[in-house]
């Protein structure tokens, strides 16, 4: 049975080394950025919407259910 390698994320990005059609550049990997506009945004607000709404629904089915289970 093999075993996945584990990555050392305590040493620094590795340089990733491109083919172009002129040769060979060497890049630094770097991270994807959300840009801050309406469109970048719109999702964000909307994901935080849908978990509180969510969360609205649960607690207060599990407080409705509370209820309908102390009745007599």
């Amino acid at each position: 049975m093999t075993h996945a390698r584990i990555p050392d994320f305590s040493q620094p990005v590795p340089v990733r080394m491109i083919v172009t059609p002129g040769g060979v550049e060497s890049r630094q990997a770097v991270e994807p950025v959300r840009l801050d506009t309406t469109h970048g945004r719109s999702p964000r607000f909307l994901g935080v919407a849908g978990e509180l709404l969510a969360a609205v629904v649960i607690i207060g089915g599990g407080m409705i259910l509370t209820g309908l289970a102390s009745l007599p």
